[in-house]
C-alpha cells in the first residue's frame, strides 16, 4: 500500500516560496514542515524539511497559539492553486526517478 500525504496548511512566504504543513500516514514522525520553491522548469520542489512527532507538533502548535482543529480543518481539497499552478504549468514528480549511469 503506498504512503499518502495530506496537506494541512500552506503559508506563502514570498513570490515563489511557501511553507507546507503535511500529515504523512504510517510514519514515526507523521508531521512535516516543508519549505518549497517554485521553478518554471521543475514546479514546486522541497528546499528544506523538518519531521515532527505528534507531541513535537502539539508543542509547536501551543507555542504558535494555533488550535489544532483550525490547522487540521484545511485539507488538500480546500487549498486553492496558485496563479502559476492555474496557468497550466505542470509539476513533475520525481518519486519514481532512478539514477542511470
Amino acid at each position: 500500500m503506498p504512503f499518502t500525504e495530506q496537506i494541512l496548511g500552506v503559508v506563502n512566504s514570498s513570490e515563489g516560496h511557501r511553507v507546507l504543513l503535511v500529515l504523512r500516514e504510517r510514519h514515526a514522525k507523521p508531521f512535516e514542515l516543508r519549505t518549497e520553491t517554485f521553478s518554471s522548469n521543475v514546479g514546486w520542489f522541497t528546499q528544506q524539511s523538518l519531521e515532527l512527532t505528534r507531541s513535537e507538533f502539539s508543542g509547536l502548535k501551543n507555542v504558535l497559539g494555533l488550535p489544532l482543529a483550525r490547522v487540521c480543518s484545511q485539507t488538500l481539497h480546500d487549498i486553492q492553486p496558485t496563479d502559476r499552478e492555474q496557468s497550466g504549468q505542470s509539476i513533475l514528480s520525481f518519486a519514481a526517478a532512478t539514477k542511470t549511469a
